[in-house]
């Protein structure tokens, strides 16, 4: 057994529950924590709010920013999730909160390797997809990192959030920016950030929200076997303006709309 202490920059909703993520500050390794209940379940990874409770004190979980001190057991990595560790059930425990302007520096340690795997959807106009990346495609090259800390703005990556209807008549949250020269619309599956929700009119959507600055915690989930392909979450989202927040809905749990077969 051993124990890491890691920034949490993912907390993310995942069938009822939630997954939690981050960098350890002493090595620099992104880490996802797996879940070892005593009770079968369906997906054992996943933490409940009991759980969440057991090991941290509060039913939804460390906040984005917190340093927290986990036990593990082992190393259990995936083919999409190179990073997954198996805790060790022992409590966990606060050592600090990080401040926002320290997030720079962990942009420029960590690889990106996510954002570049990119699809094309048709070889003759060489459109490219970012939202995705098929199995063959990694089983073909092997991500080395499912997670990524990005810094966006407004005046450099035309950042907004908001919530649109799908087709089947869903609220889905999305972030939107352009990074490196691509565009992304990515699903929003950390839920801890207040969207302002004006009714836009006699429209099916809500106002665009504009996002000014804040660091994203992209990551991989699990196969979504529809499409045979791996989709891009927004697992993690940290505004400049509410880095000191807390979880305004701790009690929601709603599954991504029109995504619910998708594993985080």
């Amino acid at each position: 057994m051993y124990s890491r202490e890691i920034l949490i920059l993912a907390n993310s909703r995942k069938y009822g529950g939630r997954c939690i993520a981050g960098i350890d500050i002493n090595t620099n390794e992104w880490i996802r924590p797996i879940n070892n209940p005593l009770i079968k379940r369906d997906d054992p990874s996943v933490f409940m709010e009991d759980d969440l409770y057991f090991y941290y004190g509060i039913h939804f979980g460390p906040q984005l920013g917190d340093v927290v001190k986990i036990g593990f057991e082992e190393k259990c990595p995936l083919l999409h999730q190179p990073e997954n560790e198996l805790i060790n059930g022992k409590k966990w425990e606060k050592i600090c909160k990080m401040p926002y302007s320290s997030l720079k520096d962990l942009t420029k340690a960590n690889s990106c390797d996510l954002i570049w795997y990119l699809e094309k959807k048709d070889k003759k106009t060489e459109d490219i997809e970012t939202g995705y990346i098929f199995e063959d495609m990694i089983r073909a090259n092997p991500v080395k990192e499912s997670l990524a800390l990005i810094h966006l703005t407004q005046s450099k990556n035309q950042t907004k959030i908001e919530e649109k209807k799908t087709t089947s008549g869903k609220l889905q949250t999305r972030l939107s920016f352009v990074y490196e020269g691509y565009k992304y619309d990515l699903v929003v599956t950390d839920e801890t950030y207040p969207l302002l929700k004006t009714q836009c009119g006699d429209c099916d959507c809500f106002h665009d929200e504009i996002v000014q600055d804040c660091y994203v915690t992209i990551g991989l989930a699990g196969l979504f076997e529809k499409r045979n392909a791996y989709y891009k979450l927004v697992v993690g989202f940290i505004p400049d303006c509410h880095k000191n927040r807390s979880d305004p809905h701790p009690h929601r749990r709603e599954e991504p709309p029109e995504y619910d077969d998708i594993e985080w």
